[in-house]
């Protein structure tokens, strides 16, 4: 299995008042939409956020998975924001 650095960044809305946090996360590729703009990944438990899930994160750039496969190691940031 390859390992492969990935920088998503995903915003979800949490509080108005909230700042942007970071949290870095570990997981696998479970499934890549590029037509639909979304990779499903399995991640590990984020500290302080949530527990280990398989769910979708839109992408902004293809270029953000170029190489990917199901199956491959992906470390990333996920970015909690108030938009």
């Amino acid at each position: 299995m390859k390992k492969i650095i990935l920088f998503l960044s995903t915003l979800i809305a949490y509080n108005c008042s909230a700042p942007e946090k970071v949290y870095p996360v570990k997981g696998a590729v479970y499934e890549i939409k590029p037509d639909s703009m979304k990779i499903t990944i399995a991640h590990d438990t984020i500290p302080n956020l949530m527990m280990p899930m398989t769910m979708p994160f839109d992408l902004v750039d293809l270029k953000e998975i170029k190489g990917l496969s199901i199956g491959d190691s992906v470390h990333f940031e996920f970015v909690l924001a108030d938009t």
